[in-house]
């Protein structure tokens, strides 16, 4: 016979009330394990002290029965059994003990003993797929409703006599263990996890967790979850084409502008790391963005366009010195005048489109703002090369110290994005990510 463990609680009704099995041992003797793990309470342990109630019991059916189940008891001193969180890492160091002990042998769960917190903490432990060969089981009471009679804690019980009269031990009597499915708990718990992975924007974890479920999985939510995955990657294109003809009920690209599009996709994929608290790789993506926003303010702003100042190379597109002074002579002689080395051929970055703004920036109210938000951004690029050659990861308190915050940053960066795209830029396309998560759950 393959090798049975059984892991219990035990409550009220245990080891045995109004001449019937409790749980535990009804579990026992329907399914015979070689041995049972009882966890005791607080409560539960000074009972077992005071009058050897579960031993009695389980040594009675061994007696009768002629089987061997060996008892181990695991007190944990718990007096609040309420609390859900006071089991949820023992019982995990509970179970892979037993698992250590028994490698080989089915994991019987009993979640019909004990508080109900205690149940769906061993629910869970069951539910893992840690613990595969495991059987979840529940025992009905034998009068087919609410336990209502006395309980073995009251005074009065008499476990010898209870356990003497028990009418579990006679012919013919009703198997009441059940093995349930639970899946309207099931569900509940993944629709959960769901919720917690959307809400932090984690497609990739979300599609796998949608491949190995079988309660949840739908195909709306499996197309609309890989969309966004790929969205948040920034593979716009492949985004488009996977939902391409499907309905959805929503424009998932109310912008139709190609530039305008592309840009707005990036500052979602910001808006998403500031809103799950990833201030680190938020800062870290922030610099290629605000580039893209200083080419774009000074091309719509003041009608430079720094394409006509860019070679690309075998390797990377770099500013050319001699490609500003043919477009822009007075530019160049300016730059050269507030660089220290003169301007060299570079790279675009947030500082030298912040010389050329001072060169070149009429200087009214909405240019000031502007040109003041890009030096901070510049600021903070330096306080994140700092940090990376530190190894010191950056966050909300950094950013503050610098007088701004992730949130604020980004409502400079929308308003400039609106700007310069105008209504080409639409307003729904900022909360699309939160709008198609919502699709998602509706669709389960």
């Amino acid at each position: 016979m393959e090798k049975r463990v059984l892991f219990t609680c035990v409550g009220k009704t245990d080891p045995v009330r109004d001449h019937r099995d409790g749980a535990m041992l009804h579990i026992i003797r329907h399914y015979l394990p070689q041995k049972v793990y009882i966890v005791l309470s607080k409560e539960m342990e000074e009972w077992k002290n005071k009058d050897d109630r579960y031993n009695k019991a389980i040594q009675k059916f061994n007696a009768d029965f002629h089987q061997n189940v060996e008892i181990e008891y695991l007190p944990c001193g718990i007096e609040d059994v309420s609390d859900f969180d006071a089991f949820d890492d023992l019982f995990k160091d509970y179970l892979t003990r037993i698992l250590n002990e028994n490698p080989d042998a089915e994991i019987l769960f009993n979640v019909s003993s004990g508080t109900p917190q205690m149940k769906v903490a061993v629910f869970l432990l069951a539910d893992s797929i840690k613990f595969r060969k495991a059987r979840v089981i529940q025992v009905k009471t034998h009068q087919g409703k609410a336990n209502v009679s006395q309980n073995t804690v009251q005074a009065g019980y008499n476990v010898d006599a209870e356990i003497e009269l028990n009418e579990d031990n006679l012919p013919g009597a009703e198997n009441r263990c059940r093995e349930p499915k639970f899946l309207s708990m099931k569900k509940a718990l993944a629709m959960r996890q769901v919720q917690a992975l959307l809400d932090n924007y984690e497609y990739e974890s979300l599609k796998i967790l949608f491949e190995n479920s079988d309660l949840l999985k739908t195909s709306t939510a499996m197309t609309l979850t890989e969309h966004l995955r790929l969205r948040q990657d920034l593979k716009t294109r492949e985004a488009e084409k996977l939902v391409s003809r499907k309905d959805f009920g929503i424009d998932l690209f109310p912008i139709k502008n190609v530039k305008c599009r592309e840009t707005a996709e990036f500052f979602l994929v910001l808006q998403n790391l500031s809103k799950t608290g990833k201030i680190t790789e938020f800062i870290l993506r922030l610099n290629p963005f605000v580039i893209r926003m200083q080419e774009l303010y000074l091309l719509k702003k003041f009608h430079f366009d720094c394409e006509q100042i860019k070679v690309q190379t075998s390797h990377k597109e770099i500013i050319s010195r001699d490609k500003i002074g043919a477009v822009n002579p007075k530019l160049l002689e300016m730059l050269d005048n507030s660089l220290k080395d003169g301007l060299k051929d570079t790279s675009p970055s947030i500082f030298l489109y912040n010389r050329i703004l001072d060169a070149i920036a009429d200087k009214d109210e909405e240019s000031n703002h502007y040109i003041k938000f890009f030096k901070t951004c510049e600021t903070i690029n330096g306080q994140r090369n700092t940090s990376a050659h530190s190894l010191y990861g950056m966050d909300e308190s950094d950013l503050e110290k610098m007088g701004v915050t992730s949130n604020k940053i980004l409502v400079t960066l929308r308003k400039l994005l609106v700007a310069c795209y105008g209504k080409e830029c639409k307003e729904e396309i900022f909360d699309i990510y939160d709008r198609v998560n919502t699709l998602i759950m509706n669709s389960l």
